[in-house]
């Protein structure tokens, strides 16, 4: 017999329930990870069809983090100094992205290759702000996920 409808299955997955592990770098918090979108190139052929390519396009994508957290804002901050001039080795890292069950007893991962922020957006910043969260955006790109 099937569930009740509208009911939380067993080992439902929150969109809320996940962890972000960058090797080399403290345990991160992240609010937010938007556009991680896996997308294979299109080529328009010469009757206007649209055929694959055959490739998967980079990924860019965006985390939102907290300002607070201090020593992780270091760590994101040195990360990101490495891919800008004059480049350091090594500033491609591997990534692992976990999302985990609400009974927490299944996870998927997907590891994301290659990646690296390459932009940090700072909050918008008002008086009339009621105390909000402080928080900033990193642009990042990777080079695939599986």
């Amino acid at each position: 017999m099937g569930a009740a409808k509208g009911t939380i299955q067993t080992h439902h997955y929150p969109n809320n329930n996940y962890t972000f592990v960058v090797p080399g770098m403290p345990s991160l918090t992240i609010l937010e990870i938007d556009g991680l979108d896996i997308e294979t190139e299109t080529v328009e052929m010469p009757d206007r069809t649209v055929v694959s390519g055959g490739h998967r396009k980079t990924l860019d994508f965006s985390v939102k983090v907290p300002t607070h957290h201090a020593d992780e804002m270091v760590a994101w901050e040195l990360w990101r100094a490495m891919s800008s001039y004059p480049v350091t080795p090594g500033y491609k890292r591997p990534v692992t992205l976990i999302q985990t069950s609400l009974d927490g007893a299944k996870s998927k991962s997907w590891e994301l290759v290659g990646a690296f922020p390459y932009k940090i957006g700072l909050a918008s910043m008002t008086m009339k702000d009621e105390g909000n969260l402080s928080e900033c955006h990193y642009s990042m790109l990777a080079l695939r996920i599986h």
